[in-house]
């Protein structure tokens, strides 16, 4: 069996174990991985998504491969900026939206790395009021006896909010139903 094939079945597998919006966000730039130098390369936009990658995922595609040690080897799990990538998602989000393809400059990509920062520390506020919100509300709720909660997102557009939020619920032992609506995502809480 081939990498590519190998690389496939790692993706499917893990894909099974997470939700759509954890693999759509982090782990879609698996799916493109190669070998070289028998490394794993995987290649990723900014050094944002590398660190999740790295801190959350690395060790579930560890995990996923070792299923198939039989069929390869490799060394390590590269996980790599590719600053071209980094353009090429801009550009297909930017024809997507505008209808029109803008060509990347460096000094465009600096622009960009400048408002991604600005939009990382908007990001993580915005995370810290709205989990707040909720485990006031988890507190509220179990003192009076309830086992369970619901929480409309305040911005259910921001997907990394959302998703750090689920991550976090998860993380500390609370089991999640998320909906969507047209406009909002809605959350019941469990514990």
């Amino acid at each position: 069996m081939d990498f590519k094939d190998i690389n496939t079945r790692v993706c499917q597998m893990i894909k099974s174990e997470l939700t759509e919006i954890s693999y759509s966000t982090w782990v879609k730039y698996l799916e493109k991985a190669y070998m070289e130098e028998n490394n794993i390369i995987i290649k990723v936009p900014d050094s944002f998504v590398q660190g999740i990658v790295q801190s959350r995922y690395l060790s579930l595609y560890h995990s996923a491969y070792s299923h198939f040690r039989d069929g390869f080897r490799y060394e390590d799990i590269l996980v790599e900026v590719d600053e071209n990538l980094a353009c090429h998602e801009k550009i297909v989000k930017n024809n997507i939206e505008e209808n029109k393809i803008k060509i990347c400059s460096a000094n465009k990509m600096r622009e960009i790395a400048d408002r991604k920062n600005a939009e990382i520390e908007d990001v993580e506020k915005l995370f810290e009021e709205e989990l707040k919100e909720i485990y006031d509300r988890i507190t509220y709720n179990a003192n009076v006896g309830k086992y369970k909660c619901a929480k409309i997102l305040k911005y259910p557009n921001t997907h990394v909010i959302v998703q750090k939020i689920i991550d976090s619920l998860i993380e500390n032992g609370y089991k999640i139903e998320i909906e969507e609506y047209a406009q909002e995502t809605g959350l019941t809480i469990k514990w």
